[in-house]
């Protein structure tokens, strides 16, 4: 539907400020009706500060969307190495910690068993 410029100006002649700022705001108008809306605003001087304010806002709240989504992505992968480190606990699978121990505990038994071995040789 094709709209006039002078419809467009009827339009927003009656409506509200609170309506032309969330109109601007939203960014879905043709360029016919985007200069429709400024002349407005600007007959009612509407068009200052508070808007492009709110039009910061608008894009903080999109940020705080994306970091709202990126934070629930780090928290389900947290969540999933939390899992996964249950599971390795819970196979019991020996940590690197433990096996070089246990390896350093089993080369002094052998240098035990061999310093007893070449005392025995030699009485």
């Amino acid at each position: 539907m094709d709209v006039t410029s002078d419809q467009l100006k009827s339009r927003y002649s009656h409506a509200s400020d609170d309506e032309l700022k969330n109109l601007y705001l939203s960014g879905k108008l043709t360029e016919l009706a985007y200069e429709c809306l400024v002349s407005e605003m600007l007959k009612r001087s509407i068009l200052n500060y508070s808007i492009y304010k709110a039009a910061n806002l608008l894009d903080l709240k999109d940020q705080k969307e994306c970091l709202v989504s990126e934070i629930l992505l780090l928290k389900n992968a947290k969540e999933g190495l939390c899992r996964e480190i249950e599971k390795l606990k819970k196979e019991k699978k020996p940590s690197l910690l433990s096996l070089v121990f246990e390896r350093r505990r089993l080369e002094e038994e052998l240098k035990i068993k061999r310093l007893k071995s070449s005392v025995q040789e030699n009485t």
